[in-house]
This record gives C-alpha cells, structure tokens and sequence, in this order.
C-alpha cells in the first residue's frame, strides 16, 4: 500500500499537478519531500540510526538525503517504485 501511494505521490510531481509537499510513513519515521525545482528529500528520524544505544535524544535531528531528479530521472524513479510493487507476491484472483 505504501508503494503504490508513493507510486501516486511522485506521478503528481511528474505530471506537475497539486499534491501535497511531504509523505510521510511509518509514524513519521521516514519522510519524502518536494522541495520543487526538480529536488526531493528523504527525512529519516531516530529510528534509522545505525547504533541506537548511541543516539543523542537530548540533540534530536533528521538525517535528510536529497535527490536532484529532472523529469526523466523521476519518470525512471516511477517504474522502479512500480515495478517494486509488481515484485510483492498476490493471492490468485486478485
């Protein structure tokens, strides 16, 4: 389910209509993020980081990673997220 809204949220983006500029999963642990200009950033909280025991809850911040994607490098990150959906296996029938 996620994939698929995040399939639809970054068709919005190539087809250059109104959506809303953030999606976030898993209780806001991972983000996705349309700064515009062709720019979206991934916000990843605490729960990504590689050595809990170590995480400083007093100095909390999101790691952010941003992706510069033109309109064919979006349309290429579209079929991977799809064919990523296509790849999760299906009762018969459905």
């Amino acid at each position: 389910m996620e994939l698929a809204e995040l399939k639809g949220w970054l068709s919005t983006i190539l087809d250059k209509k109104t959506t809303s500029r953030e999606l976030d999963f898993m209780e806001n642990e991972l983000r996705f993020i349309n700064e515009g200009n062709g720019v979206i950033s991934v916000a990843l909280n605490y729960a990504f980081h590689p050595n809990w025991e170590c995480y400083d809850f007093d100095n909390e911040d999101e790691v952010i990673l941003k992706f510069h994607l033109d309109d064919g490098k979006l349309k290429r990150l579209i079929e991977q997220v799809d064919e990523l959906i296509k790849r999760y296996p299906e009762k018969r029938g459905h």
